[in-house]
């Protein structure tokens, strides 16, 4: 963590773009005894209170800064404490953008005592982890102790994921009332510009004094602890400047979170009445810049486009920020980074460019993909009576591309049309550009039934007559006909020759016509047999009701 204390977040947005410049990646954000924390004393919890909190968040998130929320409200009540870190751990449970809690501002000795600042904490935490197992918290040493966190050897807070934070204002200290001056710019080794020995005495102490290494770096060294020292600051001067940068080589050798205080960009403005002299923006980011080691940044290409800086290895300041720009080639849009190997979403939906903070060696590479074509959607019915080749269903297509539907009539069915979107197309197949999305339906319509086949019946009588008449007659196949022969007469019916077969010997018959046929009625001359000869028998004469024939011998 390499943070600021901004004032006035309140009243208008940081300079965001020199924050990063200076390549902080916190905010120390505090609610001061003016702010929510006393009004919960005596009035219900008011989450719109603190939306401004969330504004910070807003604007930090997109330049990878994340938040340190401090409790500053100066109150001793344990109740009060313990109900708004549960509420704010409530509000931002899991919220990667907010880094940590810190606790309790500078808690003094005799408000609370060691043993008792140590149960409080653990009370708090115990609440905060509840709801958010996983919460970052801070706590401080007390502030009227200048020896900083002794009491952690024997009575340390027993809980994971706790950070021991201390405040360092040496610089702005001059009397030694507070700090002794032997760890400040006024030690007289760095107003002589002995720095090797200011420096020394700034890490192991000096005279009455504790050098960093017993305030603080001791619990990292010596217990494994991680530490931060959440509020110190420098003086605009030779020895000021040196000073810094001797303090934050020494917090980087112990790994140690540090906080500037306070950012007031380039306005030279007074901090708080016992600090007379603030450094201004530009002096923070040399002293930074001074006291950290280069650190190299390797930059991949990515499959389907480039980067600006081109893909390189760069060698960099330490804590300096570099932004690393996408170039996808044309069809090609950038998906997402891989930072040291690990997925990382775009900073911004807007902008994917990435502001990476040199505090270690880094690798990055674009991830590219290809822009998907636009695509269509051909909607494929049909009525009754067929089918389509493809079958009817929806079918996507890449945008210009011809789309070939086939239709087929089911057996006794015809195709008719195509509706396309209401316009009728009679060609099959049919080929539609797909331009945009398009509804397609085969109509089919039902044969007509075709016309039965024919069979021929020819009718044939000899000496008599037939109903129907004799004659040739077409009729439908199978169909039956019935036909009745009459004699002339003198004659009888004798039989019927079908096709010049013998069918039959009754007046009537009755054919299926299921192939072509002759059929004939064969008729004889009545004959009277008598005395052993024929004799014709002739009608001559009708009287009255009977028949007078002459029978006449056969020559």
């Amino acid at each position: 963590m390499r943070g600021i204390v901004w004032y006035g977040i309140d009243t208008g947005h940081p300079e965001w773009y020199e924050i990063t410049q200076a390549f902080f990646n916190t905010m120390v954000q505090t609610f001061p005894n003016m702010n929510l924390l006393s009004m919960m004393i005596s009035a219900p919890y008011d989450e719109n209170k603190i939306t401004w909190v969330d504004r910070v968040i807003e604007w930090c998130k997109p330049r990878g800064i994340q938040l340190l929320i401090v409790n500053d409200a100066g109150t001793l009540d344990e109740d009060v404490l313990t109900t708004f870190w549960t509420q704010m751990a409530q509000k931002y449970k899991n919220n990667p953008n907010v880094y940590a809690f810190d606790l309790i501002n500078e808690p003094w000795a005799f408000a609370y005592g060691d043993e008792t600042i140590v149960q409080l904490y653990e009370r708090i935490i115990d609440a905060i982890r509840a709801i958010d197992p996983n919460r970052m918290c801070h706590v401080q040493s007390m502030y009227s102790h200048n020896l900083g966190f002794f009491w952690v050897r024997t009575n340390p807070v027993s809980r994971t994921n706790v950070v021991y934070a201390h405040h360092l204002y040496n610089a702005n200290h001059v009397d030694g009332t507070w700090y002794d001056s032997y760890i400040c710019p006024w030690n007289p080794y760095y107003q002589a510009h002995d720095y090797e020995t200011a420096k020394e005495i700034l890490r192991n102490g000096g005279g009455q004094a504790l050098g960093l290494y017993g305030r603080v770096g001791f619990l990292k060294v010596e217990l494994g602890l991680p530490i931060a020292v959440t509020e110190l600051c420098f003086t605009p001067t030779p020895e000021g400047l040196q000073y810094g940068k001797d303090l934050l080589n020494i917090l980087n050798e112990y790994g140690a979170d540090w906080t500037y205080q306070s950012w007031y960009s380039n306005i030279d403005r007074p901090m708080n009445l016992t600090t007379p002299d603030t450094l201004l923006r530009d002096d923070i980011y040399k002293v930074v810049q001074e006291a950290m080691e280069p650190h190299t940044l390797t930059i991949i290409a990515g499959t389907g486009g480039t980067t600006n800086p081109p893909p390189s290895v760069l060698t960099l300041t330490a804590g300096s920020v570099q932004p690393v720009v996408p170039l996808p080639d044309i069809g090609y849009k950038h998906a997402h980074w891989l930072f040291d190997g690990v997925n990382q979403d775009p900073w911004w939906p807007a902008r994917s460019t990435i502001y990476i903070t040199m505090d270690a060696d880094h690798t990055v590479q674009p991830v590219f993909e290809l822009i998907p074509p636009t695509q269509y959607t051909l909607t494929l019915a049909t009525t009754a009576g067929g089918t389509t080749n493809p079958a009817p269903e929806k079918y996507d297509y890449e945008e210009d591309t011809s789309a070939v539907v086939t239709a087929i009539p089911d057996a006794s069915y015809r195709f008719l049309q195509w509706e396309l979107d209401g316009t009728i197309r009679t060609e099959n197949p049919i080929t539609i550009i797909m331009d945009r999305d398009y509804s397609l339906r085969a109509v089919f319509e039902a044969l007509p039934p075709p016309p039965p086949e024919k069979r021929y019946l020819t009718i044939v009588a000899i000496n008599g007559q037939t109903n129907p008449t004799p004659n040739t007659y077409e009729v439908d196949v199978d169909t039956t006909i019935t036909v009745t022969a009459t004699p002339n007469s003198g004659y009888k019916f004798k039989e019927w020759l079908l096709d010049n077969v013998q069918v039959g010997t009754e007046p009537f018959i009755t054919v299926t016509m299921d192939v072509n046929h002759t059929l004939v009625a064969l008729f004889e001359k009545i004959q009277i047999v008598q005395a052993g000869f024929p004799i014709w028998v002739v009608p001559v004469a009708l009287l009255g009701a009977g028949v007078l024939y002459l029978a006449t011998k056969k020559k």
